[in-house]
């Protein structure tokens, strides 16, 4: 449709338009009986009294049509406001101005329009009183002449309209007032805030409940008072004296400004001191130029206040540095912090944080604050000369002197990423100084051992073994001192996951089976191990296989057996390592697992060893929730046993409530039932529905047929991989997810690195508040899309789509496919409430999708088919519904889309 041209008094036009006070008004009888008289005279469907607005068309009146406003760019009545005489169009399809109009091509059809227009006594043009019907038509000279007479009745009755309003506005706003009054008398009267109302002279005209418990108000009497406890002593933060004349009740009066934020103490008569925050404000008579009352509000932050001052007094006697920031900037410091960096204190105050950071740093510590709390992490500082210095920081939200503020503890960390350096060259230069001629020396020892050499004396063979022997023992002692150092610096990696137990034990079996044969023995699995997984680092469990086997060979007997024996318990998995040999003396016993531990009897001196392997085995057999003990009987041999979580596949847990639901949706991704039902619980309480899967192909395929609010990911189901396979799904690119593990280091870069669009890190133990926060953030991230159902359109006219995206507009959120490719390419990769669906289309029958969406991951999804032609009946019993195009009306599509949305939602609610 042509848009037409705006009128020359457009900006004139809209004042007096909103003047008349109608805009948006309920419809009222005295013009609806003016569109029937309408539509019954000239015998037309529809007779509608409408205003021209900035950008809508919006109906006082209309009898035929159930819409209240539509576009001005669709508006017939544009054209007519244009002119001084009606604007009658016979055949709209051979007008060229309207024949494209989305109401024409689309239902209602219209194909005749006559609109008188509607001024006021200015002789703007407001409106119109128009008639419309979809069939082509003529006026003759009486209807015209009737058709004015009736304008002018409507015209006339718009026009009338102001005063009438104005007397309905006053009664309502009398109400209104009289309504106001009674809620804030209620609502002044349960404030927890002292409220005190004062004259222009200050004396007080009135206070509520609180207001009269802080100052001793018990009656009348105190009303007149002009200083408030004038008998008290009032004295400011620093101590010094608070003059009366300048309480901020009278500053007010005195300036006409508000006074806020103003703290001041009050010692009672009992000499007790209460702390106050004291807001003031002015109140003005219309058109007055100095106030005649003022309000004030008083808030007891005594406690607050006591809290402060022991976090100022904490501070400051604390070796670690410490600030407070709001607004971007830096409120509150100690001494510690202004000495770490070179600066005076003075300094430091109202400094950007930012600022004091190397700029490589700012997106790290920007994520961190993102978080209510942390656990300690690392930055590089820069000091007031310039310099750069290792810094630790903790961070946690707080309210400090009422407003949302942030703690930061800093700690620097020089001297001790100097030592880390240190021991990382040193260890670094004991793996390759020492473990590279190592290698060279057993590698050459075993050649020679081996016969590579030929045939050598057996006297200088048996040097040669023994020194062989012995690289190999120096080997392994290096290897356990690098071990423990990775385990107490935190930085051996366990990747934990679901591992087959079977392949690992015959793998750790061939690996010792050489070690074995030389002390005499042989590795014998007692029982073969079949589809047994436990939750472990299969790397690490191999470690411990091989300290336990080669500890148990070491000491057996020449002759006899070491044994593996798998038993599955309950909820676990034990491995027994079984000798034969003397046992574990009872003095011994409580020290097996510690660093350098050795038996002190000679016999056992003379196996040698680190005292490191036991010890090493135990740390990582509990870094993977698991356990590790012994039985042992003198003389008759030693059972070492420890025992991994088994790893049972759980059938996720669906809470099947339709993808319509209000309530925010997450699903859990943990491998821990219990934990994921502990979570549940907590989310359920708080209003969510929750689903739980246990690993990354449950959740793959959960989240193909269902629609989520949130999700909560646990690392070890290979979350990482999990998550970028997801960020590359359209379905769920832009799902928000909270990370949930017991190992979350170094995943803030990771996550940015990629673009996970990871909403928050947290680490198990979970904290119930964080953990909500968190979610509730993420909701709130994910409810910024829009709610609204999605409803594809499979029809090949733009012109019919558009329209319908307008007649839908509030009601749902319309997609286009053109074709039927495009179609089920939109199937596959997306999800969607409802398909409207044409038959025709340029590349094949849009009833080929019945079949089709089947195959797809939401193969229930509603059709109603929108066609020109009628439906078969038995095609129409496959599909939710069939409509005519052209036949029928806006409103019975919207009702359509409406009913079929509801009752797949009420079709999931109902199987909840």
């Amino acid at each position: 449709m042509k848009i037409p041209e705006l009128p020359a008094d457009e900006r004139q036009r809209i004042n007096a338009l909103h003047s008349l006070r109608i805009l948006d008004t309920g419809f009222e009888e005295r013009f609806d009986r003016l569109t029937r008289l309408a539509s019954n005279i000239f015998q037309v469907p529809y007779a509608v009294i409408n205003l021209v607005d900035n950008d809508r068309q919006w109906f006082k009146s209309c009898f035929g049509l159930e819409m209240r406003e539509t576009g001005r760019d669709v508006s017939f009545c544009s054209y007519t406001i244009l002119q001084e005489t009606p604007l009658i169009i016979e055949d709209t399809l051979l007008d060229d101005r309207f024949c494209d109009n989305p109401y024409v091509i689309g239902a209602p059809n219209f194909r005749f329009y006559a609109g008188y227009p509607l001024a006021t006594p200015e002789g703007y043009k407001v409106g119109t009183l128009c008639l419309l019907d979809d069939k082509p038509r003529k006026l003759d000279q009486t209807l015209l002449n009737t058709f004015q007479d009736l304008a002018l009745i409507v015209q006339n009755e718009l026009n009338n309209l102001e005063l009438n309003y104005t007397l309905r506005e006053k009664n309502v706003a009398e109400r209104a007032w009289l309504e106001s009054e009674a809620r804030y008398r209620t609502l002044v009267e349960v404030m927890r805030e002292g409220i005190i109302v004062q004259d222009d002279a200050g004396q007080i005209v009135t206070f509520n409940a609180e207001g009269g418990k802080i100052f001793n108000l018990t009656g009348p009497y105190n009303k007149g008072q002009r200083f408030l406890v004038a008998s008290s002593k009032i004295i400011y933060e620093d101590g010094k004296p608070f003059p009366l004349e300048l309480q901020p009740a009278m500053v007010a009066l005195q300036t006409g400004q508000p006074v806020s934020n103003v703290v001041l103490g009050i010692h009672s008569e009992e000499n007790i001191l209460q702390w106050l925050l004291v807001n003031s404000q002015p109140m003005f008579n219309p058109g007055g130029k100095y106030p005649y009352q003022v309000v004030s509000s008083f808030t007891d932050i005594t406690f607050r206040k006591e809290v402060e001052d022991r976090f100022k007094a904490l501070s400051y006697a604390a070796f670690e540095g410490i600030c407070i920031m709001t607004n971007g900037m830096i409120i509150e410091v100690n001494q510690a912090l202004a000495e770490i960096l070179g600066y005076e204190l003075v300094e430091l105050i109202g400094k950007d944080p930012y600022s004091l950071l190397v700029p490589g740093m700012h997106e790290q510590v920007r994520q961190n604050s993102m978080k209510e709390y942390q656990l300690p992490y690392e930055v590089i500082g820069l000091k007031k000369d310039g310099s750069q210095i290792a810094l630790e920081i903790r961070g946690a939200n707080l309210i400090y002197k009422n407003q949302a503020a942030r703690v930061a503890v800093v700690r620097d960390i020089t001297e001790r990423k100097e030592l880390e350096r240190v021991q990382s060259e040193f260890i670094s230069m004991v793996s390759h100084e020492l473990r590279t001629p190592l290698t060279s020396i057993r590698g050459s020892l075993g050649l020679v051992v081996g016969g590579v050499a030929g045939e050598i004396a057996p006297q200088v063979k048996a040097m040669i073994e023994i020194a062989y022997k012995n690289s190999e023992r120096l080997v392994r002692l290096i290897n356990d001192i690098l071990d423990i150092e990775k385990i107490e610096s935190g930085k051996m990696v366990f990747n934990i996951m679901p591992v087959e137990l079977g392949p690992i034990i015959n793998q750790a079996i061939d690996a010792n089976r050489s070690y074995a044969e030389q002390m005499g023995v042989k590795i014998k699995l007692e029982k073969a191990v079949t589809e047994l997984k436990v939750m472990a680092d299969s790397d690490r469990l191999i470690q411990v296989l091989t300290n336990l086997l080669s500890n148990s060979a070491k000491f057996s007997p020449s002759g006899e057996n070491v044994s593996i024996l798998v038993e599955a318990l309950r909820d676990t998995v034990r491995v027994n390592v079984i000798d034969r040999g003397p046992g574990i003396p009872d003095d011994f016993k409580d020290r097996i697992f510690q660093k350098f531990a050795q038996a002190d009897s000679s016999d056992q001196r003379l196996k040698g060893g680190t005292g490191l392997g036991l010890s090493i085995t135990k740390t990582i057999v509990e870094a993977q929730g698991g356990h590790i003990g012994f039985n042992t009987t003198p003389g008759g041999g030693t059972t070492f046993y420890f025992e991994l979580p088994k790893w049972v596949v759980h059938q996720p847990i669906i809470t099947d409530s339709g993808p319509m639901s209000k309530e925010p949706r997450i699903l859990i991704c943990e491998d821990d039932p219990d934990i994921a039902t502990v979570m549940r619980n907590l989310f359920e309480i708080n209003g969510f529905i929750t689903d739980i899967v246990f690993d990354a192909a449950q959740a793959k395929e959960i989240l193909s047929r269902y629609r989520y609010d949130v999700m909560t990911l646990d690392l070890r189901l290979d979350g990482i991989s999990l998550l970028r396979e997801l960020r590359q799904q359209p379905a769920t690119q832009n799902l928000p997810v909270v990370i949930v593990s017991a190992n979350t280091e170094n995943m803030w870069q990771v996550a940015a690195k990629d673009d996970l669009k990871v909403v928050d890190l947290l680490e198990k133990p979970l904290d119930q508040v964080h953990l909500l926060s968190a979610i509730n953030r993420a909701v709130v991230l994910s409810r910024q899309n829009s709610t609204l159902p999605r409803v594809l359109y499979v029809e090949d006219n733009r012109n019919l789509v558009q329209v319908m995206s307008m007649m839908l507009d509030g009601e749902a959120t319309v997609f286009e496919s053109t074709t039927l490719a495009e179609a089920k390419d939109k199937l596959t990769n997306d999800k969607f409430d409802l398909i409207l669906l044409d038959i025709n289309l340029p590349d094949g029958s849009g009833l080929d999708l019945i079949p089709f969406l089947k195959q797809t991951t939401n193969p229930e999804v509603p059709i109603v088919i929108y066609t020109a032609q009628r439906v078969n009946p038995v095609i129409s019993r496959e599909v939710a519904g069939a409509l005519i195009k052209f036949r029928a009306t806006n409103q019975e599509i919207i009702n359509k889309v409406k009913s079929v949305v509801g009752a797949r939602k009420n079709e999931y609610a109902l199987r909840n």
